[in-house]
């Protein structure tokens, strides 16, 4: 490519730049420049804005296949069409701030590369721009999201009023739900890992037409929603859309990390926020503890662990060895599996044909060996009060208390 032509293309960037013109124009320009598509993300691969594409977005997010070309990839924008391209990281110092893509032919690297390295340059300079204006925006949005969830606000005029700086309507009814980058690390990738979940919650909520009223502590990343949905079936359902597209979304970009999610239950009062926020982190403890993975966590779903997870633990291992000691002391003594036995009775309902199958075991075999659990602990499997004794002792073995 001729000097003179590269350097004409750098003025026009550059007083696009000056004329404060918005990134579409830059992608725009450089699109018909270079004669291709042009997509440009953030560093979590969402789509910011795009040039010369005809497909339907996928997601609003460019899924990349690495090769073994040097920075010419698999790209997929759309269900049905998979692309190649060349990514471009957009630097400032040390921090990445997104990829321009092009899609076209390797032939025309030399052409593209040229051209990229200009157009990084001045992409670098808008997204230094924007994100200055959303660090100032979170960092006054913060401290009152920070203080919704710790239950700092006790006045729900003060909170509504407040509220209404923002575009949000703090009057209808809340729910706040959490989710959580498992095994979080502050100082490794799971840093911007987080950023990149905060981004994927705020991007859904608006596709969702929520207001982003967000808040992220190191792999925690808060969502508090709008709910103004009376039955609970249709407000779960709804919360399920999102943690369904989040979890999706996350587990693409980020196949070897686990997000676990719990949420809250709905309150009118927008001081009561915090309640939500408290449970929702429950919920997902919980939820972990518990391997609940293949739906969301809610805390009124949760029932008797719930109670017990917030019990005394003195108390709890107390009431554990009550009632299930005396069989777990014998199960070691004479090598029997009595307790895995009479868990798995419980487990299935006290269904005694569904338990069998469970084990491995002919009913009569389970039956005889119920019979003999009732006389080793002298109760009667038969009385209501000793199976909800029973049936606690494992739930407390289930959430880890003892």
């Amino acid at each position: 490519m001729q000097p003179k032509e590269l350097l004409a293309f750098q003025t026009d960037l550059l007083k696009e730049l000056i004329a404060n013109s918005e990134l579409s124009n830059l992608t725009e320009k450089l699109s018909y420049t270079v004669g291709c598509p042009v997509v440009l993300t953030n560093p979590s691969y969402r789509i910011i804005t795009t040039a010369g594409l005809k497909q339907r977005l996928l997601n609003n997010y460019l899924q990349i296949t690495p090769s073994k070309s040097a920075n010419y990839h698999m790209l997929k924008i759309s269900e049905d069409q998979t692309d190649q391209g060349f990514v471009f990281p957009i630097k400032s110092k040390h921090e990445n701030l997104g990829f321009l893509v092009f899609f076209c032919a390797e032939t025309e690297r030399e052409k593209v590369t040229e051209y990229a390295a200009i157009a990084t340059d001045i992409c670098a300079i808008y997204l230094i721009k924007q994100n200055q204006i959303n660090l100032a925006e979170r960092q006054l949005k913060d401290p009152f999201v920070f203080d919704l969830l710790y239950g700092n606000m006790n006045s729900d005029e003060d909170i509504i009023n407040r509220g209404k700086l923002w575009g949000w309507d703090m009057e209808k009814p809340h729910c706040v739900v959490v989710f959580e980058l498992d095994g979080y690390e502050q100082y490794t990738s799971d840093k911007q890992i987080a950023l990149s979940l905060l981004d994927i919650v705020e991007s859904e909520m608006v596709k969702m037409e929520q207001p982003p009223i967000t808040f992220r502590k190191k792999g925690q990343v808060t969502a508090v929603l709008t709910l103004d949905i009376k039955r609970a079936l249709e407000r779960k359902a709804y919360i399920n859309i999102l943690v369904r597209r989040v979890l999706g979304l996350a587990k693409e970009l980020y196949p070897n990390k686990v997000v676990s999610v719990g949420s809250g239950r709905t309150y009118p009062k927008p001081s009561d926020i915090f309640r939500s926020y408290q449970e929702a982190k429950v919920a997902l403890e919980l939820g972990r503890i518990m391997n609940i993975r293949s739906k969301t966590p809610f805390f009124r779903d949760l029932g008797l662990a719930r109670i017990l997870y917030n019990h005394d633990q003195q108390e709890l291992a107390e009431f554990y060895n009550d009632n299930l000691g005396e069989l777990i002391r014998y199960d070691q003594e004479q090598k029997t599996e009595f307790v895995k036995t009479l868990e798995s009775f419980f487990l299935n309902h006290c269904d005694l044909k569904a338990a069998a199958d469970d084990l491995f075991l002919h009913p009569n075999t389970l039956r005889y060996r119920l019979k003999k659990i009732e006389e080793i602990m002298e109760i009667d499997l038969d009385d209501i009060d000793t199976r909800l004794d029973l049936m606690t002792a494992f739930k407390i073995k289930h959430i880890k208390k003892v």
